[in-house]
């Protein structure tokens, strides 16, 4: 009651809060309410909210969270309602807010939610997000066909993760419009980075409103960015895996043997855990790649022959989430999530 009291009270006055380093700053129940306050997290700091209504975080007259960091984060036990946003100020003090509809989660678990923009330089390859490699297209610096910001969505610890829709990111006019940036603005996408590379462009532009809209997501990796899609990131890398793509998905329909990454059993799991798949006859590599909550590569293990398993150790490996991905032939062909819990 104490903390929800300092808290209530900073927002009364309209003055910040800084959540500080190794700090976490827990809020079981207690609701937020914004009056013209913000609060600043700087430092790798968390701020933890307990309360799974989304009502914990509301505003009333202006305010919000200022994070402008790739590791200040807002970790948030999202439940099953129907919209959440978080609202994100940058500090210019412009309300760049993420929202989504939450349904269908199982366990409980949290969001860990931060955006950044690189203000006042333009180049995205300059302050990439951890984790993540380029900001490329063709093998070049796409920096200016990406707006300046990057946005971290990541789920942790539920069995079963909720299944987001209506997606939407929140931007500023001169993260797009800066004089070095390249970008029409009605093309801006979203895309996604899966560890190794960035995903397909997915969502709309509403340019009268700055915010990307996607109807719903597919995958679970942590980063974010808006790119051009007339200049998409990572995009001569897919054109360069379409032939191997219509090799595998001709053979998947003529094999007798199916093509699948099972889930890890036991899962969540403490010591050892073991995940099964199915190859193809014929193929020239497979890998499963495991990932943690940031898309980094923990370890990486080839397969071979057409069916078999893999015993995954906990041992070097803390508390959490990860994901793990099986690649045939350079595609992505399946990605799930593993949960240790010691």
């Amino acid at each position: 009651m104490k903390t929800f009291i300092t808290i209530l009270i900073a927002v009364l006055l309209s003055s910040p809060l800084f959540c500080q380093q190794q700090q976490a700053v827990p809020l079981d129940n207690a609701e937020i309410v914004f009056n013209g306050a913000y609060i600043v997290i700087a430092n790798k700091a968390n701020l933890v909210i307990q309360n799974s209504s989304p009502k914990a975080l509301t505003i009333k007259k202006g305010g919000g969270i200022i994070s402008e960091g790739a590791n200040n984060n807002v970790l948030w036990n999202i439940g099953n309602d129907s919209n959440y946003s978080i609202p994100f100020v940058s500090t210019d003090l412009t309300a760049i807010p993420v929202s989504f509809n939450a349904s269908n989660g199982v366990g409980s678990g949290a969001f860990t939610l931060s955006t950044y923009s690189g203000e006042p330089d333009w180049q995205n390859s300059d302050y990439l997000p951890p984790g993540v490699a380029n900001v490329n297209m063709n093998g070049k610096d796409n920096s200016k066909h990406l707006i300046d910001r990057f946005w971290k969505i990541a789920p942790n610890a539920y069995t079963k993760n909720p299944r987001l829709t209506n997606l939407i990111f929140n931007y500023r006019d001169l993260e797009w419009s800066e004089d070095s940036n390249s970008i029409k603005e009605k093309n801006l996408a979203a895309q996604n980075w899966n560890g190794t590379k960035w995903l397909a462009p997915v969502g709309t532009d509403k340019t009268s409103a700055n915010y990307v809209t996607v109807n719903a997501v597919s995958n679970y990796f942590a980063w974010w960015a808006l790119a051009d899609t007339a200049f998409a990131l990572s995009l001569q890398k897919d054109i360069a895996i379409q032939k191997t793509e219509y090799v595998l998905m001709n053979q998947m329909t003529t094999d007798k043997q199916s093509i699948y990454l099972a889930q890890n059993f036991p899962n969540p799991y403490k010591s050892t855990t073991t995940i099964s798949y199915s190859l193809p006859v014929k193929y020239s590599s497979a890998k499963i790649i495991i990932t943690d909550k940031n898309g980094s590569t923990l370890k990486q293990i080839n397969l071979s022959g057409n069916k078999g398993s893999i015993n995954v150790d906990a041992a070097t490996l803390s508390s959490g989430a990860y994901q793990y991905s099986l690649y045939i032939d350079g595609r992505l062909i399946d990605t799930k999530q593993m949960i240790i819990s010691k």
